[in-house]
């Protein structure tokens, strides 16, 4: 179940109703859309609504097992975190006197006691007693840590830094640089699953609890250029609200483990979120399961052995005391499970080692989920995924073929391992379509190289909306393709670097053309302007509306060109509707459309259009229905207005035939209308026959603007109203 709130403007939230089996905890989610407009206030007023209006329901845990980790060598703990495959772990040992140091401990199995802590002597010899370190945090493919440190080439206070871990041990700590540090604090890295975003905090202000440093959420993107992380932005989301502190993005690159600050209490309590999209996040859950009334920090969670580790800090704020915990959190709150997709890649020819490119992306929404590079000397790759997920594998390298290869869900169950062979060949299909409807388009296809020279390339397979071609590796290709109505459009493949493909398919979207329409409604006879309801319906039988009125009676709105449309406009009350067609293949010029409204005026007939009948017979045709629900608003906008509905005809049948003829087409229309909730007592039925035609009878364009059904305003006191041809219910 979805529960939509609309505040004024564009902000929309929505709340979304857990199943059945997770209702037992609150584990909703509320999503702010826009949320950057969108006030703390008017948040915390929306979360008290709904959470004591709309689901009174109370977080409730089951009793957990703790257990306290004790590490030998290891005094005062203040973060912990586990390597990937669950046997190292790493620790930030701050003794009460003296310098603080970063330390290892290994176990050689999952169900094995952590052995003895080891100093790291690459990271330690930089610190003395003034050195802050905090948020410690392996990387997903077990290649380096991240920190958060002063040393002394800090930009200003904490920045981040790497650490290559070696089979030697781990190399000296490099700090990240801009953009991602700066002058403010800079807190608890954590690289995600992909290798592609590090979540981490900056240090700002918060009344009451200064003294716990609290933060902020920011994420920064690798450049997949150049290998950089971007400039950081800050998470504009609903978990962004509080002191944050001690983030840890979990592999599934989607499930967040860290503390935030309880403002009543004034402490670190671990907490829960995950990612929904790309922006979304679930509304945070705290960890209640812990209970205690210390500090919660460092949430590190080991998905070898299934345990959340961290720390509990007991004592003052200036000189905690810390100690390890862990204990196995619900179902619903374990992140998502992942696999590995790992292999060789080797020169087909040679059948060498080839240092290639890794690429992962999802096949239906085209988004890239991995990316990495083989080792030089052994070919070896290995990617990080959510297990049961459908993947499309790119590997390529200079000068060689792209290898592919798609893995369906029921392949990502389990790791899986590859041989990879690169072949020199690329071969081309180009899907064109439209851009806004996505259907394919026939279009004229040129092709040249970067030096604008006609390269005689030739498509074997020509479709409507799809080319396919062989082309050499070497040359820079430009596609330029152009279609009547749309914009002519570009792509550059260069092949003379990098192929991405052996088997290379690229879409081409083309846009379509736009002209502008102003529209102006006024009343009929005195041109005076009028607000209007309007309804354009294009050739698919999508419905939409023009922009809001730029002035009484003054619309405008941005058309396709080349297309046909159905207009529909609504005056004011007592105003008649009118339907008009416009085509902009036909009329090229037009930018202006000026509509004028009839006053519904008593005793006046107005013209019905497209309402017609099976020959010499009442039954309507499917075509008369949608002039049939404009009346049907009408009747409806003015609840206070009697009609009478009348029908006439030609001349070509005895008067008696259409005397009949038309009083039952005129039965029919008002039976329609009934049907569709116009109440009998408003109208009454005529058939006029031929007895008032418009125009004389002497040709078959003069018959067809006789044969016509009329609608007339009445007084239910007319005597038009009370005659015994009124229909009954």
């Amino acid at each position: 179940m979805v529960i939509n709130v609309i505040l004024t403007g564009e902000q929309t939230f929505s709340l979304i109703m857990p199943k059945k089996r997770m209702r037992k905890r609150i584990l909703f989610t509320f999503i702010a859309v826009n949320s950057t407009s969108v006030t703390n206030r008017m948040k915390q007023l929306i979360y008290l609504i709904l959470i004591s209006a709309i689901l009174p329901i109370q977080l409730s845990a089951k009793k957990y097992g703790f257990e306290e980790v004790k590490i030998i060598g290891v005094e005062n703990p203040l973060f912990v975190t586990i390597s990937p495959d669950g046997l190292k772990m790493i620790i930030v040992d701050v003794p009460r006197k003296g310098i603080p140091a970063v330390k290892q401990t290994i176990r050689t199995s999952l169900s094995a006691t952590w052995g003895g802590a080891t100093s790291i002597p690459e990271i330690n010899d930089l610190f003395n007693e003034e050195t802050s370190i905090a948020g410690v945090s392996y990387s997903y493919n077990g290649k380096y840590l991240c920190f958060s440190s002063n040393l002394p080439d800090s930009k200003g206070g904490n920045d981040l830094y790497s650490v290559e871990i070696t089979p030697g041990g781990f190399s000296p700590p490099v700090n990240l640089g801009s953009p991602v540090n700066s002058e403010i604090n800079e807190y608890y890295p954590s690289v995600s699953g992909n290798e592609r975003e590090l979540f981490f905090t900056r240090e700002t202000e918060m009344k009451k609890v200064e003294d716990l440093h609290p933060g902020k959420f920011w994420l920064s993107r690798m450049d997949d250029e150049t290998g950089h992380w971007l400039a950081p932005e800050k998470l504009n989301v609903i978990i962004n609200d509080a002191g944050i502190g001690y983030p840890r993005i979990s592999d599934d690159n989607k499930t967040i483990f860290y503390s935030r600050v309880d403002e009543e209490q004034k402490k670190w309590k671990i907490h829960w979120t995950k990612r929904i999209g790309d922006i979304h996040w679930y509304l945070p859950v705290v960890l209640d399961t812990i209970r205690s009334d210390d500090h919660e920090v460092s949430p590190s969670w080991c998905k070898q052995d299934g345990f959340i580790y961290y720390v509990k800090l007991s004592g003052s704020e200036s000189s905690p005391k810390g100690q390890i915990f862990r204990f196995k959190p619900e179902d619903q709150l374990i992140p998502e499970k992942t696999i590995e997709i790992k292999g060789t890649v080797t020169d087909s020819v040679n059948r060498r080692a080839v240092r290639a490119f890794v690429l992962v992306t999802d096949p239906i929404l085209g988004r890239r989920v991995y990316f990495t590079e083989t080792d030089g000397k052994t070919g070896q790759f290995k990617t990080l995924l959510l297990a049961e997920k459908q993947y499309l594998l790119h590997i390529w390298k200079d000068q060689y073929s792209h290898y592919y290869k798609l893995f369906t869900p029921k392949e990502t169950v389990s790791d899986r391992t590859l041989a990879v062979m690169l072949t020199p060949q690329v071969n081309l299909t180009l899907n064109i379509y439209d851009k806004d409807e996505l259907w394919p388009l026939e279009a004229e296809l040129s092709i040249s190289n970067e030096k604008g020279q006609s390269l005689p390339v030739f498509p074997y397979l020509k479709q409507t909306g799809l080319r396919k071609m062989i082309l050499p590796i070497g040359n820079n290709y430009r596609f330029r393709l152009t279609a009547k109505d749309y914009v002519s459009n570009i792509l550059d493949l260069d092949l003379s670097d990098v192929v991405l493909f052996d088997q290379f398919t690229r879409d081409i979207e083309l846009e379509p053309m736009r002209r502008e329409l102003e529209i102006f409604v006024t009343e009929k006879d005195t041109i005076l302007p009028l607000d209007a309801d309007i309804e354009f319906t294009d050739k698919r039988n999508s419905p939409f509306i023009p922009a809001p009125s730029k002035g009484k009676g003054y619309y405008s709105i941005t058309l396709r060109e080349g297309e046909p449309y159905e207009i529909d406009v609504r005056g004011p009350r007592y105003y008649a509707f009118r339907h008009l067609s416009i085509d902009l293949d036909t009329d090229r010029q037009m930018k202006r459309l000026t509509v004028g409204l009839t006053p519904l005026t008593r005793k006046v007939p107005i013209r019905l259009n497209n309402i017609n009948f099976e020959l010499n017979s009442a039954d309507l045709i499917q075509s008369s229905y949608p002039e049939l629900d404009r009346v049907v608003r009408l009747l409806s906008d003015n609840p206070d207005i009697y009609v009478e509905l009348s029908a006439h005809t030609c001349d070509i049948g005895s008067d008696r035939f259409n005397d009949l003829l038309s009083l039952k087409r005129a039965r029919s229309v008002v039976n329609y209308l009934t049907i569709n909730g116009i109440s009998y007592k408003r109208m009454v039925a005529r058939g006029y026959g031929e007895k008032q035609a418009l125009v004389p009878n002497i040709s078959e364009e003069n018959r067809m603007l006789n044969r016509r059904v009329e609608l007339k305003i009445l007084d239910e006191n007319d005597q038009e109203f009370q005659v015994e041809e009124r229909i009954k219910e």
